[in-house]
């Protein structure tokens, strides 16, 4: 059976291999509906280290407890403590445990973080995460030891996986159960999806586009071999790869190989690819938000302890100075600052010289695209730090024209294949 992507071809003889995890849509790629991509971010509840043995301070509005990337509308819960911010929250009493259910726009939860610590070294208790999703599972907390609610591995850190249950289902809840008394300090998530990110002091966004479908300093191809395809988004755990041939106009697609989701990937193509078809980081990536220059370094530390040689670094910015003036028009988050929203993320294949340097070669995705193509997610390529760029053209060994500012880039054809 046949299936085609979204976009028109204009004639040419090529062989290409696309990924593919194939979508139909309109035949003008500009009349296209505005896709909806998933784009992996980090949310955060946070209560603090200190321990406070109230009993009468109940958790009962979100002023006890700071959040961020996440909206949590309202909380309840039962035998949960807490008088002030920077305190650890309180579960249970000397007879039994605690509970606390927070609730916020709903949300892909891939996976959470839990930094919580032992009431006494002598009353171990087991502690429970469930969402509104996700029936639930346990971890035993017996150690004192505060977590450092820096780091993302150690002493009092517990990961939870699987929240989404592998195929993107949506929470707008939470409850940390414990059988014995403990505290928590805070909670750390991993998020897929185009929800707003919020905090407790931050304003609602959007995404805006220009009035201006494309700028008067840029031309689109002429050239029958030079083109790209629709990006795809795998709602699985796997994406596939096709060789795609053309024979007179006609474009035909065969299977070649298959990216698995939470796998380790470090080449450009393998993660542009990647990226596309998830809408996250391959499992081999630790994001290094809030890292300076300086700072990212303890970051790529942390990454190789839990990844090995493979551990690689991705950054969000957004902001308009800089390169962001030599790509095509982009998409602007609406945040107030007309900022576009972007990863950096770090291309090396050897540890040993990324271990001493980032490099200059990185990937750059804007999850909100460019006007150009409506609000679908576009990747560039970059081997010599930001100085000239490539387009991804979302199929293997498809890179657009290397251009180093906007008046020398070439917006590509667009086209239709048909798999076999």
């Amino acid at each position: 059976m046949k299936k085609k992507t979204l976009l028109t071809l204009s004639s040419g003889a090529a062989v290409l291999t696309l990924l593919g995890v194939v979508i139909s849509a309109n035949p003008r790629y500009f009349d296209m509906v505005k896709a909806t991509t998933t784009t992996q971010s980090c949310a955060k509840i946070e209560f603090g280290t200190t321990a406070n043995n109230t009993t009468t301070d109940t958790i009962a509005d979100t002023s006890k407890f700071t959040f961020s990337g996440i909206n949590v509308t309202s909380v309840s819960g039962t035998k949960a403590n807490c008088s002030n911010l920077g305190e650890a929250a309180k579960f249970g009493s000397s007879s039994a445990g605690g509970s606390l259910t927070f609730n916020f726009d709903s949300l892909v939860i891939t996976s959470i973080r839990l930094y919580g610590f032992a009431y006494s070294s002598t009353e171990s208790t087991s502690v429970t995460v469930a969402t509104s999703s996700y029936s639930g599972t346990n971890v035993s907390v017996s150690d004192t030891t505060l977590p450092s609610i820096d780091d993302l591995s150690g002493t009092n850190i517990n990961l939870f996986t699987g929240i989404d249950g592998g195929n993107g289902t949506s929470s707008a809840s939470l409850t940390i159960t414990s059988t014995k008394r403990f505290y928590l300090a805070k909670i750390l998530f991993t998020i897929n999806g185009s929800s707003t990110a919020t905090s407790s002091t931050a304003t609602s966004s959007s995404v805006t586009t220009s009035s201006a479908a494309v700028s008067s300093t840029i031309t689109s191809s002429s050239s029958s071999t030079y083109y790209r395809v629709a990006p795809n988004v795998s709602s699985g755990t796997s994406a596939s790869v096709y060789s795609v041939s053309s024979n007179g106009g006609t474009y035909q697609g065969r299977l070649v190989s298959t990216l698995t989701k939470g796998n380790y990937y470090t080449t450009y193509e393998d993660v542009a690819a990647y990226w596309q078809a998830f809408g996250e980081m391959p499992g081999n990536y630790m994001c290094a938000d809030g890292d300076d220059s300086s700072g990212y370094s303890t970051t790529k530390a942390k990454a190789y302890t839990a990844y090995g040689t493979s551990a690689r670094l991705w950054f969000t910015y957004h902001r308009t100075t800089g390169y962001m003036t030599q790509v095509p028009v982009y998409n602007t988050y609406g945040d107030g600052t007309n900022a576009a929203t972007y990863y950096e993320i770090d291309i090396s294949t050897s540890w040993s010289s990324y271990n001493s340097n980032r490099g200059a070669e990185r990937l750059m995705a804007m999850p909100y695209g460019l006007t150009q193509y409506g609000v679908v997610p576009v990747i560039f390529h970059t081997t010599d730090h930001y100085a000239t760029f490539t387009e991804y053209l979302n199929y293997s060994s498809g890179w657009g024209l290397s251009f180093a500012g906007r008046s020398d880039y070439e917006m590509p054809s667009t086209v239709t294949y048909s798999i076999v």
